[in-house]
């Protein structure tokens, strides 16, 4: 009996980080509510606190937002074909995805600001002590214009910017899909399937039915089409029908302490 109910409880700590890491990441009040109490948990004689598993959440999902979109300068930065360590992150690119969780979209878009004090908050979350963080101007590109301002006499010093909001949910972008995650010692490993998509539409010229894949978005590598069913994708069907010609890449977290973990690494893996 007491061999069904330890099964069990493994069962639901699995499918609690499934949730917390797989697909799309989902990171709303209600579940970072739940988190904030502290719950470890002992994977392969490994013990995590999971609240762990939200955080890294958050800095994947920063990360996305930041590298994924054709209209920022930055597009694919982190997509390298060997490995970029967080020690050798360009600081415009850093404090770019240091911004994306307290950015506002508007449109048209108008100048909106995100104190200096909270970007570098941010930035310490996400790098810990792996990158040191330097004010610098952020050459972003189109979708975000954003200015470093530092007035001495004026307080706050501050990050001003613009940002447009995106009119079209099927314009083309990277999408990255979570492939696995391992816990070693002080260390989370999150693989992650990489791919660029352009998305098709129908006969009727209107509604989208179709996915292309790329391997990046210079579009030259073509790797196949997937339909979408009432507008949407199966990241199911794209692991099976194209997982092994994706751009595999491992993220390691290295633990500071507790559930305190900042990116170490992206790693090319195929």
């Amino acid at each position: 009996m007491e061999d069904k109910k330890g099964f069990v409880i493994a069962i639901v700590i699995l499918s609690l980080i499934s949730l917390g890491l797989g697909g799309f990441l989902v990171y709303d009040k209600i579940i970072q509510k739940r988190a904030e109490e502290k719950k470890e948990t002992c994977i392969e004689d490994n013990k995590i606190d999971l609240n762990a598993f939200f955080n890294i959440s958050k800095t994947l999902d920063s990360f996305d937002k930041a590298f994924n979109n054709p209209k920022s300068l930055y597009i694919g930065y982190i997509y390298v074909d060997k490995r970029l360590m967080a020690s050798k992150f360009d600081m415009g690119a850093a404090i770019y995805a240091s911004m994306m969780q307290d950015i506002t979209v508007s449109a048209p878009p108008i100048p909106f600001y995100v104190s200096e004090e909270k970007v570098k908050g941010n930035f310490e979350k996400i790098f810990g002590k792996n990158l040191e963080y330097k004010a610098t101007n952020v050459q972003s590109g189109e979708i975000y214009k954003v200015s470093y301002f530092n007035f001495e006499t004026n307080p706050p010093v501050r990050y001003d910017y613009y940002a447009p909001s995106e009119e079209n949910p099927y314009a083309d972008r990277y999408i990255a899909i979570n492939n696995e995650t391992s816990i070693e010692e002080g260390k989370v490993i999150v693989n992650r399937k990489i791919f660029f998509a352009e998305f098709v539409k129908g006969a009727d010229g209107v509604s989208y039915t179709g996915m292309k894949i790329y391997k990046d978005h210079s579009k030259v590598g073509y790797i196949g089409q997937v339909p979408l069913k009432n507008g949407v994708y199966s990241e199911k069907e794209v692991i099976e029908k194209n997982g092994s010609k994706l751009l595999t890449y491992d993220y390691t977290f290295v633990q500071n302490k507790d559930a305190d973990y900042s990116f170490y690494s992206i790693e090319a893996v195929k």
